[in-house]
C-alpha cells in the first residue's frame, strides 16, 4: 500500500512539473511580432528570482480565455524565462492580455515590462477622455467571472506606421552646449492638459526662441494625474495626455520648429506595481534593491549593478529614440543608480553605459542630462553627458533686487560653463516672480502697484541664463512672470508659502493656467514674453554661429548691480548688459566698432566707449 502511494505521488510531482521548451529563435525578453507570420506574436518574460526560484506556473489572460485562467493558456518555461505565441490575431486590430503568475503564496498579476500600450481599470477617467479610442478595460459584465486586474499588455499586430515628416527624419539636434531648454508638465501647460493640445500652442514656443523641449515624464506613471516620478512601464506613453499617436505628432511637430525633445525618465525607482516588482517585491526580485543605499527613499529602488536592470533601461532609452523620435533624456535623481552597496564609482559606470548603450547607440549626438547632486560631475560631463546645475538661489537674488548685499549669493559666474543646464527655477523650485512679489526689494510695499516693475525685470533675469555659456533652462512660463507658490492648487489659493518643509504644500498639484487668467492679453505679461523672446532668439535664430564658442569676456561676479558678458569679435560682437539693481546705473560701450541698441530695434549706431 505504501509503494502503491509513493507511486502516484511520484506520478503527481511529474505530472506539475512543466516542460522545458526552448524559445523561438531570436526572442529574448520582450515582445516580438512575427513578420513572415503576421498575426503570430511571442512574448517572453524574465521570472526568476535572486535565487534561481521560479513561479509554479505562469498562465496567459486574455479574450481568448475569457479571462479566466485556463491550462490551454499556459506560458512555456525555458529557464527562468516564460513565454507563449500568440497564433493568428488579428491585424490592425489591438489584443489585450495578461500574465498570471501562481506562486506558492498565492497569485500575482502584471503586464509585460516591454510593453508600449497598457490598460489599466481606472482609465475610465482621463485616459478614455483624453483618447475615445481607447478599448475598454474587460470586466464581468462582458465576460462572467473575469480575473483582470491592474495592468494588462496591449499588443497591436499590423500597427499602422506613423507618417513622419522630413522635419524628423532630417532633424539637425542643436549643439548640447548651445540648448536654450524649455521645462514643462504637459497637464499644467493648457486647459486641455493633452498632448494633442500642447501642439496646439507651439508657436507660442517658437516665437519664445528656444530650441529643446523638456516634458517632465510621459512614461506610464500610477494613477492619472501626477508629475510622472511614480513611474510603472517605461515603454509606454502615458494614456492621460493622449495616445502614443499623439504623442508622436508633438514630436513631429517641435521638429517642424526647429525645437528637439527632451523626456524626463525617472530609472532610480518604480512603484510596486513595476512587473518585477510586483512578481517578487523588492527583497526577492534581482532587478530590486532591498534598501535605500543613497539615502534618498522614493518607492522601490532599481539594482543598477544587476546586468538585467542595465541592459532594460538601455533598450528604453533606444525605444524612446528609435520609435517615438525623442532627441535625449534627463534622468530623474541620477546618483541613485546605484548597487546595494552605495558606491559613486559604480553609478558612474552605469550612468555611461545608459549614454553609450542607450542613447549613444541611436544617435551620437543625442542628450543625457543627470540631475545628480553627488561629487562626480565632472567625470559625467567628460563623458559627453549634461549636468544640471541648481543656480536658483543666485538667481532669485539677481530677480529680487538684493545686490550689492555682501556674500557671494547673488554670483552668476558658475552659469557661464559648458557641460551643465543652469536654471533660475524648475518643477522643484519657488517661482523667481514669486519670491520678487513676497520677498523682493522691487516688491515690497505695495505689490499689486509693483507688478509692472517685476514683470520689467523678467527679461534681465533669464537674459542671464539665456545668453551665457553652456546650456541653459527656463521653467514654463516663466516668461510671463508666473507669480503663483509653488505650494497653490489649481484655483491660486497657497497652502504653506515658505519654500520648503511646512504642510500643507500642494506642490505636485496643477496651478493657475495664463488662458483662465487672460494673461496672453496682458500687456505688461506679453511686453516680458516678446522681449524675453527678443533675447533668446538673439541665440538660437539669427546668431547661433556666435554662441555656439564661448564669451570673449564676462563680468558676473557678485555685489552689483550691473553684470555683462560679450560675445564674438569685430563686427559680429553681441554685449549683453543688465542692470540687476533697484536704481539707474550708467555704463561705458566697449571699445572696438560701433553698436546698435538690438532690444530698442536701433538703427542708429553708438560710437565705442559712449556713456550711457
Amino acid at each position: 500500500m505504501r509503494k502503491v502511494l509513493l507511486l502516484c505521488s511520484m506520478f503527481v510531482m511529474a505530472a506539475l512539473a512543466m516542460a522545458q521548451t526552448p524559445r523561438p529563435a531570436g526572442v529574448t525578453e520582450g515582445i516580438f511580432y512575427d513578420k513572415p507570420n503576421k498575426g503570430d506574436v511571442t512574448v517572453s518574460f524574465y521570472a526568476a528570482d535572486k535565487d534561481g526560484n521560479v513561479p509554479k506556473r505562469i498562465y496567459i489572460l486574455s479574450s481568448l480565455s475569457n479571462w479566466k485562467t485556463n491550462t490551454d493558456y499556459l506560458c512555456n518555461q525555458d529557464g527562468g524565462y516564460f513565454w507563449y505565441t500568440f497564433k493568428g490575431l488579428e491585424q490592425g486590430k489591438e489584443f489585450a492580455f495578461q500574465y498570471v503568475a501562481q506562486k506558492a503564496s498565492g497569485i500575482v498579476k502584471f503586464a509585460d515590462p516591454y510593453s508600449t500600450k497598457v490598460l489599466h481599470n481606472d482609465d475610465k477617467w482621463e485616459p478614455k477622455t483624453a483618447d475615445p479610442t481607447l478599448m475598454d478595460y474587460p470586466s464581468s459584465d462582458v465576460y462572467p467571472g473575469c480575473m483582470a486586474g491592474g495592468y494588462l499588455t496591449v499588443l497591436h499586430p499590423g500597427k499602422p506606421e506613423f507618417p513622419w515628416s522630413d522635419a524628423t527624419k532630417n532633424f539637425k539636434r542643436p549643439d548640447k552646449n548651445n540648448l536654450v531648454i524649455y521645462e514643462a508638465w504637459v497637464y499644467d501647460f493648457s486647459p486641455k492638459r493633452t498632448y494633442r493640445a500642447m501642439v496646439e500652442r507651439l508657436d507660442y514656443l517658437k516665437n519664445l526662441g528656444i530650441n529643446a523641449l523638456e516634458l517632465m515624464p510621459v512614461s506610464e506613471f500610477e494613477g492619472n494625474k501626477s508629475w510622472g516620478y511614480n513611474p510603472t512601464y517605461y515603454c509606454a506613453v502615458d494614456k492621460a495626455y493622449g495616445s502614443e499617436w499623439d504623442f508622436k505628432i508633438l514630436v513631429d511637430e517641435c521638429h517642424k520648429r526647429g525645437i528637439a525633445v527632451i523626456v524626463d525618465m525617472v530609472f532610480n525607482h518604480a512603484t510596486g506595481l513595476q512587473p518585477w516588482n510586483a512578481l517578487w517585491g523588492k527583497t526577492k526580485s534581482p532587478y530590486m534593491l532591498p534598501n535605500y543605499p543613497h539615502g534618498d527613499k522614493f518607492f522601490e529602488e532599481f539594482n543598477h549593478n544587476y546586468q538585467g536592470t542595465r541592459d532594460y533601461f538601455a533598450y528604453v532609452l533606444r525605444h524612446w529614440m528609435t520609435e517615438l523620435k525623442v532627441d535625449g533624456f534627463r534622468l530623474d535623481l541620477a546618483h541613485g543608480l546605484s548597487g546595494e552597496t552605495y558606491k559613486e564609482t559604480d553609478v558612474v559606470i552605469n550612468l555611461r553605459n545608459l549614454y553609450n548603450n542607450g542613447v549613444k547607440a541611436v544617435a551620437s549626438d543625442g542628450y543625457m542630462i543627470l540631475e545628480y547632486w553627488r561629487n562626480l560631475t565632472a567625470s559625467c560631463v567628460s563623458a559627453g553627458m549634461l549636468c544640471w546645475d541648481n543656480m536658483t538661489s543666485n538667481f532669485y537674488e539677481v530677480m529680487m533686487g538684493w545686490v550689492a548685499q555682501g556674500g557671494d549669493k547673488d554670483n552668476l559666474s558658475r552659469a557661464n560653463r559648458d557641460g551643465y543646464v543652469t536654471y533660475a527655477s524648475s518643477h522643484d523650485e519657488q517661482r523667481p516672480a514669486w519670491k520678487t512679489m513676497t520677498y523682493g526689494k522691487v516688491g515690497q510695499g505695495n505689490t499689486a502697484t509693483a507688478l509692472k516693475t517685476r514683470l520689467q525685470r523678467v527679461p534681465g533675469t533669464i537674459a542671464f541664463g539665456a545668453l551665457l555659456n553652456g546650456p541653459q533652462m527656463i521653467w514654463m512660463f516663466d516668461e510671463l512672470g508666473y507669480d503663483y507658490s509653488h505650494c497653490s492648487n489649481p484655483s491660486g489659493t497657497s497652502g504653506n508659502d515658505q519654500d520648503k518643509g511646512g504642510s500643507p504644500c500642494y506642490e505636485t498639484d496643477g496651478k493657475p493656467i495664463p488662458e483662465a487668467k487672460g494673461w496672453y492679453q496682458d500687456a505688461d505679461r506679453m511686453a516680458a514674453y516678446k522681449k524675453t523672446a527678443q533675447i533668446i532668439q538673439l541665440r538660437t535664430r539669427l546668431l547661433p554661429s556666435v554662441f555656439a564658442g564661448n564669451p570673449t569676456s564676462s563680468d558676473l561676479g557678485a555685489n552689483r548691480a550691473l553684470r555683462s558678458v560679450i560675445w564674438g569679435e569685430g563686427t559680429n560682437r553681441i554685449f549683453v548688459i543688465t542692470n540687476h539693481g533697484t536704481t539707474e546705473q550708467s555704463f561705458t560701450l566697449p571699445e572696438g566698432n560701433s553698436w546698435y541698441d538690438y532690444l530698442a530695434g536701433g538703427t542708429t549706431s553708438m560710437a565705442a566707449g559712449t556713456a550711457l
